[in-house]
Protein backbone atom coordinates (compact mmCIF):
# COMPACT_ATOMS: atom_id res chain seq x y z
CA UNK A 1 0.00 0.00 0.00
CA UNK A 2 1.29 3.60 -0.78
CA UNK A 3 1.95 5.57 1.92
CA UNK A 4 0.80 9.56 1.03
CA UNK A 5 1.42 12.96 2.91
CA UNK A 6 -1.48 15.34 2.11
CA UNK A 7 -0.08 18.87 2.07
CA UNK A 8 -2.69 22.06 1.37
CA UNK A 9 -3.72 25.10 3.33
CA UNK A 10 -7.39 24.47 2.63
CA UNK A 11 -8.28 21.89 5.08
CA UNK A 12 -11.51 21.22 1.84
CA UNK A 13 -9.08 20.31 -0.71
CA UNK A 14 -7.21 18.29 1.54
CA UNK A 15 -10.35 15.91 2.81
CA UNK A 16 -11.32 15.86 -1.02
CA UNK A 17 -7.60 14.65 -2.11
CA UNK A 18 -8.12 11.88 0.85
CA UNK A 19 -10.98 11.02 -0.50
CA UNK A 20 -10.44 10.62 -3.31
CA UNK A 21 -7.26 8.01 -3.07
CA UNK A 22 -9.45 6.09 -0.11
CA UNK A 23 -12.60 5.50 -2.71
CA UNK A 24 -9.79 4.19 -5.20
CA UNK A 25 -8.28 2.00 -2.73
CA UNK A 26 -4.57 0.51 -2.00
CA UNK A 27 -2.88 4.13 -0.70
CA UNK A 28 -2.96 4.77 2.91
CA UNK A 29 -3.16 8.66 3.38
CA UNK A 30 -0.90 8.18 6.71
CA UNK A 31 -1.02 12.19 7.49
CA UNK A 32 -1.97 15.78 6.08
CA UNK A 33 -0.20 19.28 6.81
CA UNK A 34 -1.20 22.93 6.06
CA UNK A 35 1.64 24.27 5.46
CA UNK A 36 5.60 23.22 4.12
CA UNK A 37 6.78 23.72 7.67
CA UNK A 38 4.14 21.45 9.18
CA UNK A 39 5.14 18.92 6.03
CA UNK A 40 8.75 19.32 7.00
CA UNK A 41 8.10 17.68 10.42
CA UNK A 42 5.57 14.74 9.60
CA UNK A 43 8.54 13.82 6.69
CA UNK A 44 10.85 12.95 10.11
CA UNK A 45 7.81 10.90 11.74
CA UNK A 46 6.24 9.16 8.74
CA UNK A 47 7.97 6.68 5.96
CA UNK A 48 5.96 8.28 2.93
CA UNK A 49 6.18 7.18 -0.41
CA UNK A 50 4.05 9.80 -1.98
CA UNK A 51 3.08 13.65 -1.03
CA UNK A 52 0.51 15.69 -2.80
CA UNK A 53 2.24 19.29 -2.07
CA UNK A 54 0.33 22.31 -2.60
CA UNK A 55 2.44 25.03 -4.01
CA UNK A 56 1.06 28.30 -2.59
CA UNK A 57 0.62 28.23 1.19
CA UNK A 58 1.75 30.30 4.30
CA UNK A 59 4.84 29.87 6.65
CA UNK A 60 6.90 27.79 3.94
CA UNK A 61 5.30 27.66 0.38
CA UNK A 62 5.25 24.00 -1.25
CA UNK A 63 7.94 24.96 -3.91
CA UNK A 64 10.82 25.45 -1.12
CA UNK A 65 9.45 22.36 1.27
CA UNK A 66 9.39 19.95 -1.78
CA UNK A 67 13.25 21.67 -2.38
CA UNK A 68 13.71 20.85 1.13
CA UNK A 69 12.25 17.44 1.78
CA UNK A 70 13.60 15.90 -1.82
CA UNK A 71 17.55 17.19 -0.40
CA UNK A 72 16.95 14.64 2.39
CA UNK A 73 14.46 12.07 0.75
CA UNK A 74 14.98 11.83 -2.39
CA UNK A 75 13.13 8.18 -2.54
CA UNK A 76 10.02 10.20 -2.08
CA UNK A 77 7.75 11.23 -4.85
CA UNK A 78 6.51 14.64 -4.81
CA UNK A 79 3.74 16.08 -6.99
CA UNK A 80 3.21 19.89 -6.65
CA UNK A 81 -0.43 20.98 -7.28
CA UNK A 82 -1.83 25.15 -7.52
CA UNK A 83 -4.92 27.13 -8.67
CA UNK A 84 -2.96 28.84 -10.57
CA UNK A 85 -2.57 27.30 -13.85
CA UNK A 86 0.04 29.49 -15.57
CA UNK A 87 3.30 27.91 -16.58
CA UNK A 88 5.88 29.76 -13.74
CA UNK A 89 4.29 26.98 -11.11
CA UNK A 90 5.24 24.10 -13.63
CA UNK A 91 8.46 25.38 -13.90
CA UNK A 92 9.39 25.72 -10.24
CA UNK A 93 7.94 22.49 -9.54
CA UNK A 94 10.32 20.94 -11.84
CA UNK A 95 13.37 22.97 -10.50
CA UNK A 96 12.57 21.60 -7.63
CA UNK A 97 12.77 18.34 -8.57
CA UNK A 98 8.66 17.20 -8.08
CA UNK A 99 7.62 14.38 -10.21
CA UNK A 100 4.77 16.21 -11.70
CA UNK A 101 2.51 19.65 -11.96
CA UNK A 102 -0.91 19.19 -11.64
CA UNK A 103 -3.27 22.72 -11.66
CA UNK A 104 -6.01 21.99 -9.12
CA UNK A 105 -8.95 23.63 -11.98
CA UNK A 106 -7.82 20.34 -13.92
CA UNK A 107 -7.24 18.14 -11.34
CA UNK A 108 -9.03 14.32 -11.50
CA UNK A 109 -9.36 11.17 -9.26
CA UNK A 110 -7.57 9.70 -12.25
CA UNK A 111 -4.83 11.39 -12.74
CA UNK A 112 -3.68 10.96 -8.84
CA UNK A 113 -4.68 7.19 -9.28
CA UNK A 114 -2.32 7.20 -12.75
CA UNK A 115 0.26 9.30 -11.39
CA UNK A 116 0.98 7.08 -7.93
CA UNK A 117 0.51 3.93 -9.93
CA UNK A 118 3.63 5.23 -12.19
CA UNK A 119 5.37 5.86 -9.10
CA UNK A 120 4.50 2.72 -7.19
CA UNK A 121 5.58 0.85 -10.60
CA UNK A 122 9.24 2.79 -10.51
Amino acid sequence: MLRVMIVDDQGGMRQMLRKILEYEGGFDVVCEASNGQEALELVEKQPLDMILMDGQMPQMNGFEATKQILACHPEIGIANTSMNKDSQDARLAKEVGAIAFIPKPTLKGETLIELMACRMAS
